[in-house]
């Protein structure tokens, strides 16, 4: 697993709600993501749903993400990052690893992650992360808005295969 990428100041470390609300205070690159009273408390509860990390350049954090488990074999991923974060020219393998691994380890058959329909950037990094599009959800966001779930599918982790 990739866990340090000393070349660039960036590293993944573990997540700390204080990490996603400095995100969320600097301005987060997905649309309608601000600080208020109910991602405060995603924030603080993200930790304790399943495994997060969070990306550190430079000693700040500029993304943290993690896995929330639905039930064995199946989770959902969720992420946060601050905007303009591809100007920091960040090598994303580190996270790419990092959920490979976690899908191997806790052989997940179904890993889905819901991203604000008006997102495309969004769309375009966890298109690369393997992620595929599989239908629009009316109303799914925090803040009302829709989402585009994409997800990937291991069949050869599901009972009897």
């Amino acid at each position: 697993m990739i866990e340090t990428m000393t070349k660039t100041g960036f590293e993944m470390v573990d997540y700390l709600p204080q990490h996603c609300l400095d995100i969320l205070a600097d301005g987060a690159a997905e649309p309608g993501l601000v600080a208020d009273e109910r991602t405060i408390k995603f924030a603080k509860e993200a930790g304790l749903r399943g495994d997060c990390k969070t990306g550190m350049l430079d000693g700040r954090p500029v993304s943290a993400g993690g896995f929330e488990m639905f039930w064995p074999g199946f989770a959902e991923i969720w992420m946060i990052c601050i905007a303009g974060i591809g100007k920091c020219h960040i090598d994303p393998a580190a996270a790419k690893g990092w959920i490979y691994d976690h899908i191997e380890k806790n052989r997940l058959w179904r890993v889905q992650t819901p991203l604000h329909a008006d997102f495309p950037a969004g769309e375009q990094y966890v298109r690369w992360l393997g992620f595929e599009f599989e239908y629009r959800v009316p109303c799914y966001h925090i803040d009302g808005s829709d989402a585009l779930m994409y997800s990937i599918i291991n069949r050869q982790y599901l009972k009897g295969d």
